[in-house]
């Protein structure tokens, strides 16, 4: 009958445990739903301020401005794919294994590509711009070569900024 007492007292405390597993993954279930909804609101509100901003965009621009404007926005991400050199996805993939601070890590995986981001700099600064020239046809002057790498340093950061939030919150749920 002891024994009898303890198989029973061992399976009440396994129902126990796995009632109390049931309850959280339901527990996180649900924060996981409540998360996606937040960020399927926010993908559809940026869908929809890019379509009302390419609207306003193409009646405001004369066309040749448009145009400078996409070859622009097609550059920007092209170079940022260069510069970051995939650490992104690295970033992602041992954001948990590594073993480090989140700012610590940031840090580590960023120096690649902002060393690449200076060499970049370099190449844009040099002083024919044959770059530049070659991708907008027209002369380019140093005002825009500086916006532009302010807008790649934008690009860069916001990219893993992003990426550092979403692998986040992903720990928290």
């Amino acid at each position: 009958t002891t024994d009898y007492v303890n198989l029973h007292m061992e399976l009440k405390k396994l129902y126990c445990e796995v009632n109390n597993l049931i309850i959280d993954r339901s527990f996180i279930l649900k924060n996981t739903a409540r998360n996606s909804i937040i960020y399927m609101i926010g993908m559809i509100i940026i869908a929809v301020v890019s379509f009302f901003n390419t609207i306003i965009l193409t009646r405001i621009l004369p066309n040749q401005a448009y145009a400078q404007y996409g070859l622009l926005t097609t550059f920007t991400t092209a170079s940022i794919t260069i510069i970051s050199l995939g650490m992104d996805a690295a970033y992602t993939r041992f954001f948990y294994e590594s073993g480090y601070s989140p700012l610590k890590y940031l840090i580590k995986c960023c120096k690649i590509p902002l060393l690449v981001l200076v060499v970049y700099i370099i190449v844009l600064l040099e002083p024919k711009h044959y770059l530049l020239n070659y991708v907008f046809e027209d002369g380019v002057t140093l005002g825009f070569i500086l916006l532009f790498i302010v807008y790649l340093l934008f690009q860069l950061s916001g990219k893993f900024t992003q990426l550092t939030a979403r692998m986040g919150e992903f720990a928290v749920n």
